[in-house]
């Protein structure tokens, strides 16, 4: 069994099954294969199939039919022959029956791991990640990715710089809390006997009001009067924290005993009640209560601190976030790139199977089902499998064609099958403003600037090997000037561009 496999033109990738008997090929509705290209007659040539028998005959086409680019009115054909007719060539392949083995994906279900920590990557996985999943759906990658990382640097900012300020401010109001007690224990020693015998007027507490850091005070006595303050005196105390204080004073009825709160707005609260000794019981009991707020400039600085340290961990974990994220992404675009290149690599017959030297285990089975698939592709498309072994290497097309820009008379370079820059002489180098050493392997399109002229040379690479290596020509722009780019391409035995080469001439 035979077929005609499109390998230019037009008809590239189109395969054409060959019938016992004649089989015609034309423009006409009553042919076999109908093709409508311009030049093409309406009947042109005839393919006969007789048995492993196969002969070509030329239907009087006005433009002629070539067998291995000659011309030709009838011959007998053989596995491999290309037929070309104006813009387009078939090749003659023997197709062998073969059975391919359909292979049948089962998904194995994964068990829920005994330890600890196999269970949190297994829930993880298999619980949070498919909520991630379900987002990506409506959202690109990289701007998960970027939003992942700017929750990240938010959280780790606010957990470590926070725990920071919260050990500073805990010394700071240890520090405050001890200096107002000091305070609060002075009014005690000072006055209590004062309170006792209730001699109010021999009461000082001057200390406290030339204190900056106090905003206020009062001293109470055992029926909760206001005898001193920074406010009212004389009256029954309602300041809210020295009520609750009092409260707690007398039910604890303890000499060592302070009652402490953090009042918000950098001010802290300390009281303390004031014992005095009851002659007659022999006793210490309480005879009066002091409450002192107290604001220090420490605990205002703190606050402040705590803002611009929170600004300068924010913009300086921003940045090294961003940093992370381009890193991240960059990478793993990398990873996809030299796939898609070590791909279309292996689909032209210039690899024998894809063998990335960048590492990514996980991309692994990937590249194992893009192997196979194309080894089946081949087995389907030619009948048997195509040993890669046997491709044609590039290296002999590019060094001829290294040679002859080395002596071309004008500019000139020279391009591999992807489009990659493997020769540059100095006139080119000089108009096109790029220079060899920097840019060998390296695709076109990376290095020069001007991408109207990299898609000029890269439609010209295209359409000189779509004709089998004709020479393809087209005016561009060169910094002003219009050149003639001209390309010609080498093509190998098996059929696929092997090394283009690029002239550039003056118009």
């Amino acid at each position: 069994m035979f077929r005609l496999v499109g390998v230019a033109g037009d008809v590239r990738g189109k395969k054409f099954s060959l019938d016992e008997g004649e089989n015609t090929f034309g423009s006409d509705m009553g042919a076999d294969n109908q093709i409508l290209y311009k030049g093409i007659s309406k009947k042109h040539f005839s393919v006969l199939l007789n048995s492993d028998f196969v002969s070509l005959k030329d239907l009087g086409s006005s433009n002629g039919t070539f067998v291995n680019n000659k011309i030709v009115q009838e011959k007998s054909l053989r596995e491999g022959d290309v037929i070309s007719i104006p813009g387009a060539s078939f090749k003659l392949i023997k197709i062998k029956i073969k059975k391919i083995k359909k292979q049948t994906y089962v998904e194995e279900k994964e068990e829920v791991p005994n330890s600890l920590s196999g269970k949190v990557n297994f829930y993880f996985k298999n619980k949070f990640m498919p909520m991630i999943f379900s987002m990506n759906q409506n959202s690109e990658w990289k701007n998960l990715v970027g939003l992942f990382i700017t929750a990240a640097v938010a959280l780790i900012v606010f957990v470590s710089v926070s725990s920071v300020l919260d050990r500073t401010e805990g010394l700071v109001l240890s520090e405050v809390v001890n200096r107002v007690k000091q305070h609060a224990e002075e009014v005690s020693r000072r006055n209590s006997a004062y309170l006792y015998q209730n001699e109010f007027d021999q009461i000082n507490l001057n200390f406290l009001e030339r204190e900056k850091s106090v905003v206020e005070y009062y001293l109470l006595d055992r029926k909760g009067i206001v005898v001193k303050s920074t406010e009212r005196k004389n009256v029954y105390v309602n300041h809210p924290f020295t009520v609750d204080a009092k409260s707690a004073i007398e039910s604890k009825n303890d000499y060592n005993y302070y009652y402490v709160e953090n009042l918000g707005e950098g001010k802290i609260g300390v009281a303390k009640g004031i014992f005095a000794r009851n002659l007659e019981s022999q006793r210490d009991q309480v005879v009066g209560v002091i409450s002192i707020v107290f604001n220090p400039e420490s605990l205002i600085e703190l606050e402040n601190l705590s803002s611009v340290s929170y600004l300068e961990a924010l913009l300086k974990s921003a940045l090294l976030g961003f940093l992370c994220y381009l890193l991240i992404y960059f990478l793993t675009q990398k990873h996809l790139e030299v796939l898609v290149q070590e791909s279309n690599q292996l689909i032209q017959g210039s690899k024998n199977k894809i063998e990335k030297k960048i590492l990514f285990d996980e991309m692994k089975p990937l590249e194992s089902i893009i192997n196979q698939t194309v080894s089946q592709l081949n087995e389907l498309k030619g009948g048997e499998e195509v040993s890669f072994d046997s491709m044609e290497s590039d290296e002999d097309y590019i060094t001829s064609l290294s040679e002859i820009v080395a002596g071309y008379p004008g500019a000139g370079l020279v391009l591999n099958a992807e489009k990659q820059i493997k020769r540059i002489n100095q006139e080119a180098e000089d108009l096109i403003g790029i220079r060899e050493n920097l840019s060998l392997d390296q695709d076109l399109s990376d290095i020069i600037r001007d991408q109207s002229l990299v898609a000029k040379i890269i439609s010209l690479c295209d359409q000189s090997s779509d004709e089998l290596g004709a020479n393809c020509e087209e005016i561009g722009d060169i910094s002003g000037t219009e050149y003639t780019i001209t390309v010609s391409t080498l093509m190998g035995k098996d059929g696929y561009a092997k090394a283009h080469i690029i002239g550039f001439k003056q118009a």
